[in-house]
């Protein structure tokens, strides 16, 4: 096959005259203008097979650089469509690395280039349908439309598991590259389940570059589903590395954040997050960093931290890619506009949620503990029991549900939810220092049986006081003043013109609400948390 036939129409449209191939690879290739030159005439030329070798030479290898964008290039497909397709979808990957976010015209390029594909895909050969597939997932990807380029990586999924077991083995290095882009694809539009999959399927990775993307992805999805000991352990081996001249990705840096802070060093954990923060917009994970920054700022300062993150919004001028990581985002804001004592904001944060918002679902029922709404208990039964909830948010399901279960005199029921949670913690190794659930009512829940909280749950919890003081009735708060002030119950019935049954109940709702056992218990802890001045 030819040079022109192979540089047909899409890769004419994409690669060529339009938008000067030749004119962006100097770029990306670093100071050497030799390999530069060579890389542009090769790809204009269509002698895609001898690309490759270059792409080792050059200077810049990181994650979405030269290099790697070269990566698909490897194992060049036969066909011309599938080779058009690949060079596309290089070509739009380093316009993308240069690109704060996707400009007009590089999304219009990668729809027009998908639309071409499949237009043109006629041909059932297994290789052919694999390499488009590809190449669909990564133009999506480089436009930025990462909910549309999850749905191709399923497809890719479904190309590879089709092959024969010979056609895997030719195909091998192209496979690795398009598992490892389908995983990242995955997590950044928050499909982490489907992403945990592909990286069991991608394996231990030859290339060093490829193994530390691969470890990256790994520990963030096990950081994001609680599994702090074992993210340690998987980043471990890289500490060394990034000391060095390697850094770590975006979401290498995220998965730290979130180390550090679960371990209890929020200094570092802040450190770390101003060390790339001003690297975040270009990335396609900056709601995922958003949302541990938001962590982060529950256990600092949670006033200044809606200022921060407002901020932050107002930065990267945009709303994430897909719906499910914007909910995921939306509920980390509401739990720190919660920390901060804006449940007004939280709750509208909170109103657009469906079924599949697992996070949002959980802010909800938090806010329910404010609310003092029942409602929230039935939800948080059928969310508890959804099989793809991540285990850290089960396991939050589970201490909320004791918590409201608890509220509603159902307190064997609490007890069986509590349970749930703290095996779930013990047995994956999860830890829940900002579960965001009142510690003392978890601690009424215990008592007098052999339930024992993990040190680790809730110890320091800056919702604590917020959601104590806050779903307090005003009837409960003048209650707890006239109790300090040392007026008796019939006295208190009397001035407010109820039975004394009615008091009675008040102090008992009161006493839950804040984990007292008695009038002397109740003032102290009252003066103790600023609820009484």
């Amino acid at each position: 096959m030819g040079a022109d036939e192979q540089t047909s129409g899409l890769l004419r449209m994409i690669g060529g005259a339009r938008y000067g191939i030749g004119m962006q690879i100097p770029t990306f290739a670093g100071n050497d203008g030799g390999v530069s030159d060579s890389v542009a005439g090769l790809l204009q030329s269509g002698r895609f097979g001898e690309v490759w070798p270059h792409a080792v030479m050059s200077p810049r290898s990181e994650e979405g650089t030269f290099g790697s964008s070269l990566d698909s290039l490897e194992l060049i497909p036969s066909s011309a469509i599938a080779a058009d397709g690949t060079l596309a979808a290089f070509a739009l990957g380093l316009r993308r690395s240069v690109e704060k976010s996707p400009s007009v015209g590089l999304i219009s390029s990668a729809l027009v280039a998908v639309d071409e594909l499949r237009r043109r895909s006629t041909s059932d050969d297994p290789d052919e349908m694999f390499f488009r597939s590809f190449a669909e997932m990564s133009l999506l990807r480089s436009a930025g439309y990462l909910e549309n380029a999850a749905s191709a990586a399923v497809a890719v999924l479904g190309r590879i598991a089709a092959m024969d077991p010979q056609l895997q083995v030719q195909l091998a290095p192209a496979i690795e590259r398009a598992l490892l882009q389908a995983a990242s694809v995955q997590v950044a539009s928050a499909n982490l389940i489907q992403a945990e999959h592909t990286l069991t399927l991608l394996g231990w990775q030859r290339d060093p570059m490829r193994r530390q993307r691969s470890i990256e992805l790994g520990a963030f999805i096990r950081a994001m589903r609680g599994e702090i000991d074992t993210a340690t352990q998987l980043i471990a081996p890289l500490e060394r590395d990034w000391r060095g001249e390697k850094s770590p990705s975006t979401l290498g840096r995220v998965a730290r954040v979130a180390i550090h802070l679960e371990h209890g060093d929020v200094r570092s954990a802040r450190a770390e997050m101003r060390a790339f923060e001003v690297d975040l917009p270009a990335a396609d994970e900056w709601p995922w960093a958003l949302t541990v920054a938001a962590r982060v700022h529950i256990a600092t300062d949670a006033a200044t931290g809606v200022e921060e993150l407002n901020r932050l919004l107002g930065a990267f001028g945009g709303q994430p890619s897909t719906k499910r990581l914007r909910r995921v985002m939306l509920s980390a804001v509401a739990d720190l506009s919660l920390a901060a004592g804006d449940v007004q904001r939280a709750t509208q944060l909170t109103v657009e949620r469906d079924p599949g918002d697992h996070a949002l679902r959980l802010t909800a029922a938090r806010i329910g503990l404010i609310t003092n709404s029942r409602d929230a208990i039935p939800d948080l039964r059928d969310l508890v029991a959804t099989d793809d909830l991540w285990p850290r948010l089960r396991a939050q399901g589970f201490l909320l549900l004791a918590v409201h279960l608890h509220r509603s005199n159902q307190l064997e029921s609490a007890q069986g939810a509590l349970r749930r949670a703290v095996a779930i913690t013990q047995g994956l190794g999860i830890r829940l220092i900002h579960a965001l659930v009142p510690r003392s009512e978890l601690e009424a829940i215990v008592q007098g049986t052999d339930i024992r909280l993990p040190t680790n749950v809730n110890r320091a919890n800056p919702l604590e006081d917020t959601l104590v003081a806050v779903s307090l009735t005003p009837r409960e708060r003048t209650l707890l003043g006239r109790l300090a002030g040392g007026d008796s119950l019939r006295e208190i019935a009397d001035a407010e013109f109820v039975v004394l049954a009615t008091v009675k109940s008040q102090v008992r709702s009161m006493y839950r609400k804040i984990g007292a056992k008695s009038r002397h218990d109740a003032v102290e802890i009252a003066y103790r948390r600023g609820i009484l001045p």
